[in-house]
């Protein structure tokens, strides 16, 4: 996608996992919601291959948190792709 001349590209996956450890993580409720997690606690399943992945909210199973997994970040390292910052989840 081109906006004002430069070039754009957007991940998508359709790969949902229930990957969270909701006890064990720092989730933080307002009024029943959940508004914070802080740290996150994943639970132990194999990322192997799995390189991109969504986490679905509770209750409805919506995903709305999009995780790259070290495994792709180690590939686009290894390409010398240039211009993708990785980040800590700090929800």
């Amino acid at each position: 996608m081109y906006i004002l001349k430069k070039k754009y590209f957007y991940f998508d996956t359709s790969v949902v996992i229930d990957a969270i450890d909701y006890e064990a993580s720092g989730c933080n409720y307002l009024d029943g919601y959940m508004v914070s997690i802080y740290p996150i606690v994943f639970k132990p399943i194999n990322f192997d291959s799995i390189f991109l992945f969504k986490v679905p909210r509770k209750p409805d199973g919506k995903p709305i948190w999009l995780f790259a997994t070290e495994s792709l970040k180690k590939l686009l390292e290894s390409l010398s792709i240039k211009g993708i910052k990785f980040e800590d989840p700090k929800i």
